[in-house]
């Protein structure tokens, strides 16, 4: 992502990347999201695509090869693992799931019972231990910012509207065969703050209502060949006030950002295709913040009306991108907007639930209009950038990147070298990128 503004402070749930020249994302030391921001100077970020054939059952304005369709791949089977109690202070006793090591993933959805928008908690795991007494995940501190920094092997951020959660994720460790635990916390999604109950209280992490119990589910699925060509499908949402054509599938830019999105991805041996193309009304100006979902959440629901046939076609497996005019992100601590090239909802995303967002934001100008539009290559290496993160990569530059490269390689998730300098994605980013259930064998 690319920060159009000054300089993120800290803020829950907001993972970006601020890259020293012309590229940036949002700032890890937030939680769930990621952000990617583009200076003033540049605010379209550098990044490639690929020009895949989409369905052409869905939108009069798309170009399709009609001798290809992709059927949609049902999500992974969400088995409940229990209705969580939860104390005073937002946190659940140790919960337990069964792995094998030949299991690819172990996901972990926690949401409430009913669907709360506009809910200031967010809802994450820690306290990981495998069945030796290994700890993947420590306690979160109860410090300010605490999500933002490593506190384990793994990476687990709270989560607005419900946490999805899928391990390992550093690139390295398998799963045990045994019990694996964890407990459920809640977290203030604006400062990053732990939760507490407290009567007659409604401020930064005090609430006189907090939720007293959570769903738990779980999905496993068997592992996969480590050399087969795996498959990533995206929807892509086109806002009619975005500025890019309506018949996006012939565009020749489009075309272009695909083909690097596509050649970034094959290094990791998945091939990026479309799914879908469809376009839906949306504001010029995306508005959201930490804490700050309102608008953010309604685009995202009026693209996957637009992308899905119905309730079920939303659980598919694929990862909604939403092309949009301009992002600008509030930040509670400044009050002073930022404008952003691009947003990743949560890290890592899928098993969408309520209204919450679940997909990648990219922003085809700067609020200001100041800066050339992220077209072309530059939207595609933008593209393959959000993307890693929906599939739960965070910036190799930052405290949480801990799938860095070897001296010298550029990889997708450099924010500082910026995405448009990538050669690809790092050893450890494939593998990480391979276990995410949105990723299938074909």
């Amino acid at each position: 992502m690319s920060i159009l503004g000054p300089p993120v402070a800290i803020a829950m749930l907001s993972i970006g990347c601020q890259p020293a020249v012309a590229e940036s994302e949002g700032d890890p030391s937030a939680g769930a999201d990621a952000i990617d921001a583009a200076t003033a100077a540049d605010v379209p970020v550098n990044h490639d695509g690929l020009a895949a054939p989409s369905d052409a059952s869905h939108d009069g304005a798309l170009t399709t090869d009609a001798a290809v369709k992709w059927s949609p791949r049902p999500g992974p089977k969400w088995v409940k693992l229990g209705d969580v109690p939860l104390d005073k202070n937002g946190r659940s006793l140790p919960v337990s799931v069964t792995t094998t090591s030949s299991d690819r993933y172990l996901a972990v959805r926690v949401r409430p019972a009913v669907a709360a928008p506009g809910a200031p908690w967010c809802f994450g795991i820690d306290s990981v231990v495998l069945p030796d007494g290994t700890a993947w995940l420590d306690k979160l501190a109860d410090g300010i910012g605490a999500s933002s920094h490593p506190f384990g092997s793994q990476r687990a951020l709270p989560q607005h509207g419900y946490g999805v959660f899928v391990l390992p994720n550093d690139g390295v460790s398998e799963l045990p065969n045994g019990k694996v635990r964890f407990q459920v916390v809640l977290r203030d999604c604006r400062f990053d703050l732990p939760t507490k109950r407290v009567a007659g209280a409604n401020r930064r992490g005090r609430y006189a209502s907090l939720p007293k119990s959570v769903v738990v589910e779980a999905a496993r699925e068997p592992a996969l060949n480590n050399d087969a060509k795996l498959r990533l499908v995206i929807r892509v949402a086109v806002a009619d006030t975005s500025g890019h054509p309506a018949q996006l599938g012939a565009d020749s830019s489009w075309q272009a950002a695909m083909t690097r999105a596509r050649a970034l991805f094959s290094t990791a041996k998945i091939d990026l295709v479309v799914g879908r193309i469809a376009s839906f009304k949306a504001p010029k100006s995306v508005n959201y913040g930490p804490g700050q979902r309102t608008q953010l959440d309604a685009v995202y629901n009026d693209a996957m009306s637009a992308l899905t046939d119905g309730e079920a076609d939303r659980a598919a497996r694929f990862v909604p991108a939403i092309l949009v005019r301009c992002l600008l992100r509030n930040d509670p601590l400044t009050a002073k907007p930022i404008s952003f090239a691009g947003q990743t909802a949560r890290i890592p995303g899928g098993a969408p639930f309520g209204p919450s967002a679940s997909g990648v934001f990219i922003a085809r100008e700067h609020c200001s209009g100041a800066a050339s539009p992220l077209v072309g290559e530059k939207l595609g290496a933008m593209l393959a950038h959000e993307l890693g993160h929906h599939l739960g990569l965070h910036h190799t530059d930052d405290t949480l990147g801990s799938h860095r490269a070897s001296k010298g390689y550029a990889d997708v998730m450099n924010i500082t070298a910026g995405p448009s300098k990538a050669k690809g994605f790092t050893s450890k980013q494939r593998v990480a990128l391979r276990r995410h259930f949105a990723v299938y064998a074909p």
